[in-house]
């Protein structure tokens, strides 16, 4: 949206300003092309160029990725632990995928108040008890869930 500034104090209202209101664009199909950033030109490139760089890529990015998920209540309860990030397996994947579920509808049916409203911000455990919520607890099942496929596909690649 195209928007002049005018100023009705004046006569004849000049413009005193030039403005334009977007939403922000997230995707731009041609632009995208150019720059390589589609999901299927990256996937048909790499699949067209299999090299051992590439392969080194895509395991640092996932190593990098996991790297990121708190994982310790996790171990603790014995849904995770490192060595079945090195050897994932379907059934890992799976109690990964059903703990999530059950998170979120625990989540969705207490309805209980934020955690945030317990702790203050700048308590040091303030981010491990927010992690350790039902909905955050589930969104990193599934998220180390979809990691454990992906590096499970790439396997017999690597």
């Amino acid at each position: 949206m195209l928007l002049l500034v005018r100023d009705r104090a004046v006569k004849y209202h000049p413009v005193i300003g030039i403005a334009a209101l977007s939403s922000a664009i997230v995707q731009m199909n041609e632009r995208d092309r150019w720059i390589g950033w589609r999901t299927d030109d990256v996937l048909a490139d790499l699949s067209s160029r299999t090299t051992s760089a590439n392969a080194r890529w895509l395991v640092e990015k996932l190593e990098r990725r996991r790297e990121e998920v708190y994982v310790d209540d996790l171990v603790r309860d014995e849904l995770f632990w490192p060595g079945m990030w090195d050897r994932p397996t379907r059934e890992a994947e799976t109690a990964l995928r059903v703990e999530a579920k059950t998170r979120r509808a625990d989540h969705q049916r207490l309805a209980r108040s934020s955690i945030q409203d317990n702790l203050a911000r700048d308590n040091p455990t303030f981010w491990q008890h927010r992690a350790e919520t039902d909905l955050y607890r589930s969104k990193r099942c599934l998220l180390l869930a979809d990691l454990m496929r992906d590096k499970s596909a790439l396997q017999e690649y690597l």
